[in-house]
């Protein structure tokens, strides 16, 4: 691992969180504000084991933090808590507070869109910019991939399977990217974080990151003009 992916460890609100935080070592030098990006919700995603691939490139200029976010990887304690867009919601927001940033651009990916969504309608000053990919935010029907997904079970081929259904390159499903995904899946404080997150009725968790589209609409029209840049 290189050391623009070095896991560090910090009191988030109470919660010990795994974090990439990283960049240009003058960072109070550069004018654009920090880069946040936020992992989806796959089975042994983390911070390094999504991000790995493009941290270098955008810490060449940027500062960038990228948490395991509630629930995920390093920051899976065990500890009995509610999952859901509003905790993982608060968690980010916290995380910004704990490091006394005022405002970030947002990568989101798949549930770190809608959280990085979430985030904009919580608190519209601290979001400058949003990048989403493949992001829930709104009330859908469960797809059978993500079914599938949020049904694994530890195993190299399972988790193989599972990276299958987002890869459209096989080149990109490496051995290592699966032992990878596969470790971060494993111990009882990720599994019981998994199994709360992720119950039998996965329907009803697939709202639980859905934002209603008038409040995402109104807050985002209400917020105040910035200055292009």
């Amino acid at each position: 691992m290189t050391t623009a992916t070095l896991t560090t460890l910090l009191d988030v609100a109470g919660v010990p969180t795994a974090l990439i935080d990283t960049g240009p070592s003058q960072r109070a030098a550069s004018s654009a504000p920090p880069v946040l990006l936020l992992h989806g919700s796959g089975p042994g995603v983390t911070a390094a084991a999504n991000w790995r691939p493009v941290i270098p490139a955008l810490s060449a200029d940027r500062r960038v933090i990228a948490p395991d976010q509630l629930g995920f990887g390093g920051t899976a304690t065990g500890a009995p808590r509610r999952y859901g867009r509003t905790p993982w919601t608060a968690h980010a927001l916290a995380l910004l507070d704990t490091l006394n940033i005022g405002e970030v651009d947002v990568i989101g990916n798949s549930m770190g869109g809608a959280i990085a969504l979430s985030m904009a309608v919580a608190r519209p000053g601290s979001v400058r910019r949003i990048v989403l990919m493949g992001s829930m935010g709104v009330a859908m029907a469960l797809p059978p991939g993500l079914d599938a997904v949020w049904g694994y079970t530890p195993g190299r081929e399972q988790m193989r399977e599972v990276i299958g259904l987002f890869a459209h390159d096989r080149r990109l499903i490496t051995d290592d990217l699966v032992e990878l995904r596969y470790q971060a899946s494993l111990g009882p404080a990720v599994r019981d974080s998994w199994e709360a997150m992720f119950p039998a009725d996965r329907q009803a968790r697939s709202r639980s990151p859905r934002l209603l589209r008038r409040t995402l609409l109104l807050r985002l029209l209400l917020r105040p003009k910035r200055p292009r840049t």
